[in-house]
């Protein structure tokens, strides 16, 4: 996968996955996370085309994985190369959104000098959970871990040991669970497969690149003993596994020499990923491990015996995720010190969600059904020039840059509950229950523009000197905020083209150093004063304060200082690249609580915060084996980092939760 691949040659890619859910997409971060609410994912584009990258929060209950990254849509099959830009000190051309860092994407394109190139693959598997828990019968067992034998009296919850058939709780009693499979085993391995078609090719001054695929993951759970196999609007009723991810799309990418000076590249790509969540979300007594978690305490009984007919798992969650992406970019280039590009795409992500959970649900007697629709679509705009010039005669040289950057974003987000349906039924609608609630309807659009200039001095090609300054402005900051600038400064000093370097054995040594800024914006309604309606006594519509607002309130910034050093020694058999770096974010955007006697009881994003991340990065090359017959490096990677909130304004934050619901983590003053 893409993000496997990322994590395998990115020292300082920090990585966390969703969890075991079929089509899940991990979580991406640079150098850590330098920003408590505005998330801390890079910006991703796609042959210059920016795509939406952040989690999509679809809202789907029950799954409690439903949160989704667009990014899993493209295919490592489909990329050509993959360039990764770290830190604010490195990202300033990006303005406002690039603190995180950038990923730019490069698809495969055909090659006019090459004759037509077909390339197919298949990929068939299984996985299964791995077990899980102490297996040494001295230990003194928490309540729900490994004791196969329950010769502790303990009920063994976890996954594989799991023996349902007989289950027996910590006070000895032993029941029987109606929905425990026939072999006693809540795990079942499950099958995936993939399969991958392309063709490139080209002629005279026009190439082409196609690309398609499809494949099929299914969840190691077994279903058979709870009744999974109902179908939503998006899939049909013959295929019962308790969660999959299906996917299939196709990517073209064609170049065209219009002129002599002028070429065209289009590049679009369609992406359709159906998903069946089996339910093993946050609220357990909706989810599939409901079962297995009640005991004989949570257990129904009629006559002394378990009841029948309970349905605890009777929720099916669907998703139906699409994505459309197109670019062209126009490059002309009318002489060798001259050019200048203009990009021009679109990409629109959209998810639309199904929770069902069927009549007869023991908690959900007469049937409950969630619908979410979620849309995300992102325009993007964009050009660069380049002067190219010499100076003392040649031996300094000098690239001046310029450019104009725009982008559009606009979001939605309908979730829709029903309830209270006459009778039970394979696929509901949204007029088919009796009450139906707008739980939330959300249009959000953000426009951020900005200008950059970036000089370049190199002196006999082992000095560069680089300098740049990036405008932007937002549509979420604050009336009175204005503009932001970023300023950037670098340079290199490549000691290995000297006179006295050993370049017989130590080819290549570089020295490298940069400081620059980069920003985050705050949300769309963030900066504004906003009110909640509200039905009053009689029946009468109203209002109350929902969010104060802040009219200066404008872009976290982080800065960045980084120092490091490129080696290469015997042939490239040997490379190195060590970078050292200190980030720290100010005015960072901070939910800070009001005075409730103001009326508004809603946090506020307030400017208050300050962020610190430091740390380093290594990535070592080895060049074991060089022959004619075979080769083999090995690369090896680390990342350390060190975080911590310096300043949050007072306020003890909770992370990855509601404070309603509890929070799985704080961000607290002097911790990391």
């Amino acid at each position: 996968s893409l993000s496997g691949a990322l994590q395998g040659q990115v020292a300082g890619l920090f990585m966390t996955q969703g969890g075991p859910q079929a089509g899940m997409a991990p979580n991406i971060a640079l150098r850590g996370r330098n920003s408590i609410s505005q998330g801390d994912a890079p910006l991703v584009y796609v042959n210059g085309v920016r795509m939406y990258s952040r989690t999509a929060n679809t809202g789907t209950w029950g799954s409690g994985d439903s949160n989704f990254n667009p990014i899993a849509h493209i295919k490592a099959e489909d990329i050509e190369r993959i360039e990764i830009v770290r830190g604010p000190a490195a990202t300033t051309l990006y303005g406002t959104e690039a603190s995180t860092g950038v990923i730019q994407i490069f698809t495969k394109r055909g090659s006019a000098d090459l004759p037509t190139q077909w390339s197919a693959g298949v990929t068939a598997g299984a996985h299964n959970f791995l077990r899980a828990g102490p297996k040494d019968k001295g230990l003194t067992l928490p309540f729900g871990v490994y004791d196969k034998d329950n010769k502790k009296g303990h009920n063994p919850d976890h996954l594989g040991y799991a023996n349902c058939t007989s289950r027996v709780t910590a006070t000895g009693i032993v029941f029987r669970d109606i929905t425990c499979p026939a072999d006693g085993d809540w795990t079942t391995p499950a099958a995936l497969s993939r399969l991958n078609l392309s063709v490139m090719g080209g002629t005279g001054g026009f190439t082409y690149s196609i690309n398609a695929h499809m494949g099929d993951e299914g969840v190691p759970i077994d279903g058979s003993g709870v009744g999974f196999g109902a179908s939503s609007q998006f899939e049909p009723m013959d295929d019962d596994r308790v969660g999959y991810s299906r996917d299939g799309g196709v990517r073209t990418n064609f170049t065209m020499d219009l002129t002599p000076t002028l070429s065209a590249q289009w590049s679009t790509s369609l992406s359709i990923n159906n998903v069946r969540w089996f339910p093993q979300g946050l609220a357990s007594a909706y989810t599939w491990t409901a079962p297995m978690q009640r005991g004989a305490r949570g257990l129904v009984q009629v006559g002394g015996e378990p009841a029948t007919g309970l349905h605890f798992s009777q929720a099916d969650h669907f998703e139906f995720r699409r994505q459309i992406m197109s670019g062209i970019v126009l490059t002309h280039t009318p002489s060798s010190r001259f050019d200048h590009r203009l990009t021009v795409g679109y990409d629109l992500n959209a998810v639309h969600g199904d929770s069902w959970w069927h009549v007869g649900h023991i908690l959900n007697e007469t049937g409950r059904f969630d619908k979410v629709t979620w849309e995300a679509a992102t325009t993007t705009f964009d050009y660069g020039a380049n002067l190219r010039s010499s100076l003392a005669g040649g031996d300094i040289t000098s690239t001046t840059s310029v450019g104009f950057q725009a982008y559009k974003e606009n979001e939605s987000n309908v979730q829709v509950n029903i309830e209270d349906f006459p009778g039970p039924m394979d696929v509901p609608t949204m007029v088919s229950g009796a009450r139906r609630t707008i739980q939330r309807d959300e249009r959000l659009a953000v426009i951020n523009a900005g200008g950059y200039f970036q000089q370049v001095f190199g002196y006999k090609d082992y000095f560069f000197l680089t300098a740049g300054l990036r405008v932007d402005g937002n549509s979420a900051f604050g009336e009175g905020f204005g503009l932001q600038a970023y300023p950037k400064l670098s340079l290199s000093y490549v000691l290995s083209d000297l006179d006295f370097w050993p370049t017989d054995w130590f080819e290549s040594f570089k020295l490298r150093g940069a400081a620059g800024e980069a920003g985050k914006a705050p949300g769309a309604f963030d900066a504004i004063r906003s009110w909640s309606p509200i039905v009053s006594g009689n029946d009468l519509p109203g209002f109350t304060p929902g969010a104060l607002g802040d009219p200066d309130l404008g872009p976290e910034r982080s800065r960045e200082l980084e120092l490091g050093f490129d080696a290469s020694l015997w042939g490239g058999r040997v490379t190195a690249e060590v970078t050292a770096y200190r980030q720290r974010t100010y005015d960072a955007l901070i939910p800070a609580q009001n005075p409730p006697s103001e009326g508004f009881l809603s946090p506020q994003l307030s400017n208050i915060g300050t962020l610190q991340n430091q740390g380093a990065e290594f990535s070592l090359g080895l060049g074991v084996i060089r022959s004619n017959m075979l080769s083999w490096d090995l690369n090896l990677m680390l990342g350390l980092l060190e975080s911590e909130a310096l300043d949050t304004g007072g306020e003890e934050i909770p992370y990855g939760a509601s404070r309603s619901s509890g929070s799985r983590g704080w961000v607290r003053e002097g911790f990391p």
